[in-house]
């Protein structure tokens, strides 16, 4: 199947905030989605690092606004896990 680019996903929850969040980022070419729960925004994207919970860092300006978010992929801690699932 992967030589020839076929992919192939289930889901059996059709409606959860997750499987809309899958179901847009399946769709974008950016392989992400965001879905607004009450005040909170929740973002998705897929990755190459494989499923897990990432370390996320808000850096603010001088003046106190948000300028930028930050994911980091790679941790001590991922890498152990990962290495510990592809053993």
């Amino acid at each position: 199947m992967a030589e020839r680019g076929w992919k192939l996903a289930t889901d059996f929850r059709p409606h959860s905030h997750h499987w809309a969040l899958l179901e847009q980022a399946r769709a974008a070419a950016t392989e992400s989605a965001t879905i607004d729960i009450e005040d909170l925004r929740v973002c998705l994207f897929f990755t190459t690092w494989g499923d897990g919970m990432f370390p996320v860092f808000a850096d603010f300006g001088a003046d106190g606004t948000r300028v930028q978010i930050r994911i980091q992929l790679h941790t001590e801690e991922s890498a152990a896990n990962m290495a510990t699932v592809n053993a």
